[in-house]
């Protein structure tokens, strides 16, 4: 009904009346304060802004809720299915609107697909503009609203474009980002992250670029360990549209630089002259555990890179984790070499510690032609590296598995399965490796076992007790030494035995001789107490001749401590430093016989020596020089002196009727007095 609009002047009564029937009409649309009825609206009432106050609490589903009655009880976005809609991006950049609006896009890019969370609210500014935040026509900010980890598309990632400049413009995206699984994004150049933490190509990037480029350049540039990006997630996955020809070392799928304690997925690199590179430059990529799968048709699949080839660089590669990996490699290229795992590092920092678990090598090395080789494995210098359970199936050319330079030292490679003719049959498969380093490194044709020797000695001091101060060693074959250059300079005192301990002064030695038989490694752990002492190793070959090699080659360590040579009890390499820490060492092939001392003032309760056996087993010579009856030869039981029970005596002239020798059945105190506990045993017979 229309508003009430006087009708011109009024002078006659009739008029009047006209005129109060008309306002009477036009009250029947009004609202009332009292009760009178009709009284609801017939259209909706436009408040222009201003409030409505004092409504009480609702009571039935019709009424009005206040502010109060729904704060922190429900989650409401207001107004957003009544915000614009547009087709694409561009339509919405397009389009003058205002400051708080939200507005909703159904896809990207015109006549592209269609795209889950392309939703903005207008503000005045934004930090990241481009792809993930647009400026309107208006000059105004459409900004995305997304939470955790970017889907790349809402960033315009597609497989129809090329996708550089907007995975680029993800670089330093606070959340990190990710690649759908479907979807595959072509890249003609480099993309490049420094400080985004979380990275995740659940699909995969095809680079289309010139073939001199690093596809997927993942740099945390730092120069210390402050700076290093950490805790990070990266999973790659880079594929070369084209197979290289492997001419340029600067093609490769993916670097990584100075990442640490982080959590690394390889899911394929291939077709690349290098397909995954981890590099140390200014400071390292360390304590990370990566996860290797499809690396294939490259010319080096995995490379631990300090700096690249930079003479002066100071970067490194250390303590790593690496599991599993395909080295794949078809017939291609066949008359250009090809490598699994490259470690390159010069002699001040060496890339050491990283593991390689359960690699699988199929390096197609029968295919290649002309000079070329297939190698698993090469080594520049670094050290203490393990390849463990490696599979071999036509992965090496020339019977080389591992190749080691420099001054690469205490790599191990070892041997799970292997479908190929290696050198020997032995245990050791040196002809395996082609070492070109003046260190020692070997290489296994079976997985290492555990220590399967074990030279065990709990209780010191009831070994000493047993000493009776005749003799170069103790009961259970322990060496006594005493300090100074002579070989066979032994003691017969300088001890103290306590009650849990035997102290030694600076000048005495305790130890054992052990024949290797073909094993490599040891380990050692001891119990001391307050005073520590060292370890010393001294080495000799098959004709039981000391080596005194001082350059330190015929003993690597492998664990956190220094070996220098030192000139006592003859020579031999000790640990830089009083502790009692377990210690674990690799001897050369070339030694056949170990000593292993405890030197320095220490306090011995127990110790152990574990041997990881390759070859036969091992066994303890028991006296220092020479046959193991050389001090204990007679003719006739002893007339004097005192003996432990247990002591032997080995005769000297036997015959076919007669004995082995005397022993001991109880203490001896004076030979002279009484020696009837000396009885003979071992009868001979024919």
């Amino acid at each position: 009904m229309a508003r009430y609009v006087k009708s011109g002047t009024v002078n006659t009564v009739q008029e009047i009346n006209s005129e109060l029937e008309k306002i009477a009409t036009a009250q029947e649309d009004f609202l009332t304060r009292d009760s009178q009825s009709p009284n609801e609206m017939l259209s909706p009432l436009d408040m222009n802004s201003h409030r409505i106050t004092n409504l009480p609490a609702p009571v039935k589903a019709t009424d009005a809720a206040r502010l109060a009655d729904v704060t922190g009880k429900y989650d409401i976005t207001v107004g957003i299915d009544e915000s614009p809609v547009f087709d694409n991006v561009a339509e919405m950049t397009s389009t003058d609107l205002t400051i708080g609006q939200l507005v909703k896009c159904k896809r990207y890019y015109a006549g592209g697909d269609l795209v889950d969370g392309l939703v903005y609210e207008v503000q005045a500014s934004a930090s990241v503009g481009g792809y993930v935040d647009h400026q309107l026509v208006n000059g105004l900010f459409a900004v995305l609203l997304a939470d955790g980890v970017l889907n790349a598309r809402l960033a315009g990632a597609d497989p129809s474009v090329d996708n550089v400049s907007i995975l680029n413009s993800l670089a330093n995206y606070t959340n990190g980002w990710y690649v759908c699984a479907d979807d595959e994004l072509p890249i003609s150049s480099t993309v490049t992250s420094s400080t985004c933490k979380h990275i995740d190509i659940q699909g995969k990037l095809i680079y289309t670029g010139t073939q001199d480029k690093v596809a997927l350049d993942i740099n945390g540039g730092a120069t210390s360990s402050s700076d290093t990006i950490r805790n990070c997630f990266f999973r790659t996955h880079v594929e070369s549209q084209s197979q290289s020809d492997w001419s340029d070392p600067e093609y490769i799928g993916t670097r990584i630089t100075n990442v640490r304690r982080s959590e690394i997925i390889v899911s394929s690199s291939k077709l690349f002259t290098r397909g995954v590179v981890f590099r140390g430059k200014g400071h390292g990529f360390v304590y990370n555990e990566v996860k290797l799968f499809e690396l294939s048709n490259n010319k080096e699949d995995v490379v631990l890179s300090e700096e690249e080839g930079d003479s002066s660089a100071t970067g490194f590669v250390n303590e790593n984790n690496f599991y599993g990996g395909n080295f794949l490699c078809t017939a291609v290229n066949t008359s250009v070499s090809r490598y699994g795992i490259v470690i390159e590092t010069d002699d001040t920092y060496q890339n050491n510690n990283n593991v390689f678990n359960k690699p699988s090598f199929e390096k197609a090395g029968t295919t290649v032609t002309g000079g070329a080789e297939a190698v698993p494995v090469v080594i520049n210098s670094g050290t203490r590296n393990i390849i463990k359970n490696a599979r071999i199936e036509g992965g090496s050319s020339d019977g080389v598995l591992m190749r080691c330079t420099g001054s690469a030292q205490g790599n191990i490679f070892q041997i799970g399965y292997i479908n190929a003719t290696v050198g020997d049959a032995g245990p050791w498969q040196v002809e395996g490796l082609d070492n070109q380093s003046t260190k020692v490194n070997f290489v296994y044709n079976r997985s290492l076992p555990e220590y399967t020797t074990q030279l065990s000695y709990p209780n010191v001091v009831n070994l000493f007790s047993e000493y009776d101060s005749t003799d170069q060693s103790v009961r259970g074959g322990l060496l006594l030494k005493e300090s100074g250059s002579a070989i066979d300079n032994y003691f017969l005192n300088g001890y103290t035995l306590n009650d849990a301990s035997v102290s030694f002064g600076s000048s005495r030695a305790v130890g054992l001789k052990i024949q290797m038989n073909g094993n490599k490694e040891i380990g050692v752990s001891r119990s001391t107490g307050a005073s520590k002492g060292r370890i010393l190793i001294q080495c000799y070959d098959a004709s039981d001749t000391l080596l005194d090699d001082t350059s330190g080659d015929l003993v690597v360590n492998l664990t956190n401590n220094s070996l220098s040579f030192i000139d006592i009890y003859g020579g031999g390499w000790r640990y830089n430093s009083d502790n009692d820490a377990d210690q674990i060492f690799l001897v050369d092939d070339s030694v056949a016989f170990i000593v292993v001392l405890f030197v320095g003032a220490q306090e011995l309760k127990s110790f152990t020596i574990n041997i990881r056996q390759n070859g036969s087993s091992p066994s303890i010579v028991d006296v220092f020089k020479g046959s193991v009856y050389e001090n204990r030869l007679a003719t006739q039981i002893p007339e004097a002196g005192s003996f432990k029970r247990g002591y032997v005596l080995y005769n000297d002239s036997p015959s076919s009727s007669g004995f082995v020798g005397w022993v001991a059945t109880a203490d001896v105190v004076d030979a002279s007095l009484d020696n009837t506990a000396f009885k003979t045993f071992g009868a001979i017979s024919s």
